[in-house]
């Protein structure tokens, strides 16, 4: 009785836990939503202020941009370090804590994914002489 009771309780806190808000921060790695399960749009910002930028699908890597950023009120500045020969460029953006509900396509069918981060850019973040998608959505911090 002892042990169910103390399963109990550890399943109320890992439930807890799970349901709480998410202190959504910039330093993470931000992932658009699939349109098919082979896909990878991610923005990786790091917390050195480094990251990366990469888009994939069919088992390739079609796109990997080395990054520094710097944040400046609401914009990010994006200086691309290798990938890409485009020039540095600022992007208004806005960081939400929430339930964002995302249905993604997997190799049987689509599910529903709940995120507690959105991070939401005014513009595609990949430079234009790259391959990507013009996602503006990422998300992170699956539940």
């Amino acid at each position: 009785m002892k042990y169910l009771a103390a399963l109990g309780v550890i399943v109320m806190l890992w439930l807890h836990c799970r349901m709480q808000a998410p202190s959504c921060t910039l330093a993470r790695a931000w992932h658009a939503a699939r349109p098919h399960y082979d896909y990878l749009q991610v923005v990786e910002l790091r917390a050195d202020r480094t990251g990366e930028l990469v888009m994939g699908e069919g088992q390739l890597v079609r796109t990997q941009v080395t990054i520094h950023y710097a944040v400046a009120g609401d914009a990010i500045r994006f200086e691309y370090v290798a990938g890409s020969h485009a020039a540095s460029r600022s992007i208004g953006f806005a960081l939400t804590t929430g339930d964002f509900p995302v249905v993604e396509r997997d190799y049987d069918g689509a599910r529903e994914h709940h995120y507690g981060c959105r991070l939401e850019l005014a513009e595609n973040p990949f430079p234009p002489d790259t391959t990507s998608d013009p996602h503006v959505m990422y998300y992170a911090c699956e539940r």
